[in-house]
């Protein structure tokens, strides 16, 4: 399909996953590409909880710099959730659901 091919040419190594990337998510679970689907989600998930693990790590004088793109990783990992539970990926929603309330620990 031509979501794998974009994967195939534009891997997360390459090109990190980031908020653009919730379309070709949303289109795997339409498509009811479940696995392919929970695969992107996953490497979004991770993504945006390195990026809060970075966030929480700073001081807090630059951790207020990066208060909007925080909010936004939040908001990301929350949007995943409920796409999941959307289609029916209980077993992913709860593991995103898990990540979001580790990383709400440290804030």
């Amino acid at each position: 399909t031509v979501l794998d091919t974009c994967q195939k040419y534009f891997p997360n190594s390459k090109l990190p996953y980031d908020i653009y990337s919730l379309p070709m998510l949303e289109t795997y679970y339409e498509a009811g590409a479940m696995e392919k689907a929970n695969e992107v989600s996953t490497i979004l998930a991770n993504n945006f909880e390195a990026d809060l693990q970075y966030y929480a790590s700073l001081d807090p004088y630059f951790q207020d710099y990066y208060n909007q793109e925080t909010q936004r990783a939040f908001a990301v990992l929350q949007q995943l959730s409920m796409l999941a539970n959307r289609y029916k990926q209980t077993e992913q929603a709860n593991k995103i659901d898990m990540m979001l309330e580790m990383q709400l620990e440290n804030y």
